[in-house]
């Protein structure tokens, strides 16, 4: 089982890229990683994945967008592409960017995270250059 302290542990031989990746797990869904089938082929997984899609009546869903899935969650809860790129096993910064619309949400917090700018903060900068 690659399943450790509420983390999924991916081999190399487990991913596309043939590196190892640590998957964290929300703790809500931990309870059903006992029975997610690790210790399966692709093979296999691949068919309980089209059997599910048939059962719930969503022939559209494709497997990989359960990545999509993963990185809009993250994204949602503040991760940076960074930490997206890790999780996901990207190479690049340029391969996250493809979900880069993601992130937007925060734009709009950061005016309010910012320092108040006041008159005499302005002439305090603009006397020092």
């Amino acid at each position: 089982m690659n399943v450790h302290g509420g983390r999924i542990l991916l081999r190399p031989d487990q991913t596309k890229s043939g590196k190892a990746r640590v998957v964290p797990v929300p703790k809500d869904a931990r309870p059903w990683l006992e029975e997610l089938p690790f210790d399966t082929t692709y093979a296999k997984l691949r068919c309980a994945w089209e059997n599910a899609r048939r059962d719930i009546g969503r022939p559209e869903l494709r497997f990989h967008d359960l990545r999509h899935s993963y990185a809009s969650l993250l994204a949602q809860a503040g991760e940076s592409m960074t930490t997206v790129r890790d999780l996901l096993g990207h190479s690049s910064l340029i391969v996250t960017s493809r979900y880069a619309h993601m992130f937007d949400g925060g734009l709009d917090d950061i005016g309010a995270r910012l320092p108040s700018l006041n008159a005499a903060f302005c002439d305090q900068i603009a006397t020092k250059h």
